[in-house]
């Protein structure tokens, strides 16, 4: 939902107050709100590792230095800070954004309620793809935090980390923008989209407190 809420925002945000800057420039003026609070925090979570003998490797630190800690999953759970895996995310993100925004910002209504169908329907391939195979629905569980000994513990923290992962949840979430876009002005349509957020609220909270109500694979 944060990479989905990211998505509309950015893309609103740039509709509204376009800016001529490149990729580079953007990831640039993003970092900068964010970096040097994750910097201090990265440096405190390391003098305490080393005082508890407990420090990760050089190569683990360059990664987080690089914000690159989510993309290989050797490493992803072994990372200082784990809980900050999310700002690889948002780095792709920020880089791919204006080309993004070139593709999204140009669809007609038809064309970005389909696309926006294709990617709600994409997460469903981790729950079929088991069944045609005759495997359990619930593979994933068998991975423990912090193993990598098998391809299984590979595969898992790819699925629940990797930046390529959700992507399409970050462009789902620009589709949401440029719909608002293309529906605003439209009689009704504000109230709708009112009583639609609500009977969304409603559903977290369903997924929330109810775990029969939660989805196959919803952990992943």
């Amino acid at each position: 939902w944060f990479f989905m809420l990211s998505g509309f925002i950015l893309f609103t945000a740039e509709h509204r107050r376009p800016k001529a800057e490149s990729s580079v420039d953007y990831i640039l003026r993003r970092s900068v709100n964010i970096y040097p609070l994750y910097a201090v925090a990265l440096v405190i979570s390391l003098l305490m590792a080393k005082h508890q003998g407990q420090s990760p490797g050089y190569l683990v630190l360059v990664l987080q230095a690089w914000l690159v800690q989510a993309w290989p999953p050797q490493y992803t759970e072994h990372t200082l800070n784990m809980q900050c895996w999310f700002l690889s995310c948002l780095v792709l993100y920020w880089g791919l954004f204006r080309i993004l925004y070139r593709l999204v910002s140009g669809m007609k209504l038809s064309a970005a309620l389909g696309t926006l169908l294709a990617l709600f329907l994409l997460p469903w391939l981790i729950v079929f793809a088991p069944l045609v195979e005759g495997l359990d629905i619930h593979w994933y569980q068998s991975h423990i935090f912090g193993h990598t000994e098998h391809s299984i513990d590979l595969l898992v923290v790819f699925l629940k980390f990797n930046p390529l992962v959700y992507l399409h949840v970050f462009v789902a979430g620009m589709l949401l923008g440029r719909l608002r876009s293309l529906l605003s002005g439209m009689q009704g349509v504000e109230f709708a989209i009112e009583g639609f957020a609500f009977i969304g609220y409603l559903g977290l909270l369903l997924l929330f407190f109810v775990p029969q109500a939660r989805l196959p694979a919803g952990k992943l």
